[in-house]
């Protein structure tokens, strides 16, 4: 269907929409070098469209005129990440070309410059940061939010609203991205949010699981630093209080995923190896009065650092 809207076919409109691009792109995954065209076609055809938008200087600027031109910006954001995407694509074998990460900071570098706040890019230049080895740029790409338009208004509320207004799928990555750069407490308000929002997501549990597991496993080792950002009660955690939070989402993860049939079954053998874990350990999972209690208090901002562990 989208082959009729752009040429060679013989009743494509002229200039073809860029959607037809996009979508066209998104269904290439077979060949990425075809997804990369149909990008760059949408890219220069919404292009055109915002220089053919250029009005004379003071020309009244109508609130649609703004709401037009913000979309289309948006739409070749979107096409620049998504030839990120491609290049970086495990299945493709475009990411083990040499140009390719010099490639997606090209790209991405275009996409900050239409806007520098753009969280979804801000998090693409994370994963490609990591992909570089560079986690404390991925954690400051991570952490680099627009500030409020009203001075009164709450730092953390404001970031929250940001994160919250996000695609959930957005934030479960987010989240992992986090846990990757051992940056627990900034993954663990993610997830809170992601669990508020939807509080059937069985990556959520899965991940907010895991995030507890990492905390506590640091907390047992003696690292003060995996608590910071937890809130002003986490120094009066013990590791076996953190464990026992990451039961409790393990178990309710185990749960959701039996009710919902989940497709993936690795993840689903990762919880059963960390709950197997925690019971060799004595940890047990909360009454069920008091479960979901103490994982939610005030999760705010913090630093930490380290990688897959096993408590042992």
């Amino acid at each position: 269907m989208f082959c009729t809207l752009v040429p060679p076919h013989p009743n494509a409109p002229s200039p073809p929409p860029p959607s037809a691009y996009l979508y066209l792109a998104q269904l290439s995954d077979d060949d990425p070098q075809a997804a990369l065209t149909h990008y760059q076609t949408a890219i220069d055809i919404l292009q055109s469209q915002l220089k053919g938008k250029s009005v004379p200087a003071g020309t009244n600027i109508t609130d649609k005129d703004v709401s037009d031109d913000d979309e289309v910006k948006s739409n070749i954001i979107h096409a620049y990440l998504g030839m990120v995407e491609t290049w970086m694509d495990p299945a493709h074998d475009l990411c083990f070309d040499p140009s390719a990460s010099s490639t997606c900071d090209a790209l991405l570098s275009r996409a900050l410059e239409i806007d520098p706040r753009n969280l979804e890019t801000l998090q693409t230049l994370a994963s490609v940061r990591l992909s570089q080895e560079k986690p404390d740029e991925a954690v400051q790409a991570l952490r680099a939010f627009p500030s409020p338009d009203d001075v009164a208004t709450d730092p953390q509320a404001h970031t929250a609203s940001l994160l919250n207004a996000l695609p959930v799928p957005t934030r479960i990555a987010r989240a992992k991205l986090l846990l990757e750069c051992s940056a627990y407490s900034d993954a663990l308000s993610v997830l809170e949010g992601v669990l508020a929002t939807d509080d059937t997501n069985v990556e959520g549990w899965y991940l907010m699981g895991w995030a507890w597991w990492l905390v506590a496993e640091r907390k047992k080792e003696g690292d003060t630093s995996a608590i910071q950002g937890l809130g002003d009660d986490s120094e009066n955690l013990e590791w076996q209080d953190m464990a026992r939070d990451s039961r409790d989402c393990l178990e309710t993860c185990r749960m959701l995923y039996s009710a919902q049939a989940f497709p993936d079954e690795p993840l689903l053998e990762h919880v059963q190896e960390l709950i197997m874990t925690l019971e060799g350990l004595g940890i047990q999972p909360s009454p069920a009065d008091e479960e979901g209690g103490e994982m939610w208090e005030n999760i705010s901002d913090g630093d930490d650092r380290d990688d897959d562990i096993e408590m042992s």
